[in-house]
């Protein structure tokens, strides 16, 4: 429906967010911000009541759906591959290198 191009529009615009903001000083709570704007778009999109497609009510549908585990460990899966991919790239590309110190061969190395 409607809402997977909402979805798609503000993944679009965060990721322009987060290109442009890349450049500033303050580019962590840019990023920050930016996520925090398609997660709150995505809870309130999940959350939000949808209608009935067809008129068919509920009551009249029997059964259950088996395959509810297999999503359940699929998107925990996804979250925690999200989270490690987030975590890479904080330490590899947002945060600076640390640099081990330059051995002083005068005091350290040559001393006799």
């Amino acid at each position: 429906g409607p809402g997977v191009f909402v979805l798609g529009f503000f993944l679009a615009l965060c990721f322009l967010i987060c290109i442009l903001g890349s450049k500033t000083r303050q580019r962590g709570i840019v990023i920050i911000g930016s996520s925090a704007l398609y997660l709150l778009v995505l809870v309130i999109l999940m959350l939000s009541p949808k209608e009935d497609p067809d008129g068919v009510e509920t009551s009249t549908i029997k059964g259950s759906d088996h395959t509810i585990l297999q999503r359940g460990f699929m998107m925990l899966a996804m979250i925690i591959a999200v989270i490690c991919a987030l975590v890479g790239i904080l330490l590899f590309h947002v945060e600076p290198p640390i640099y081990a110190k330059p051995i002083d061969y005068r005091s350290n190395v040559l001393r006799l």
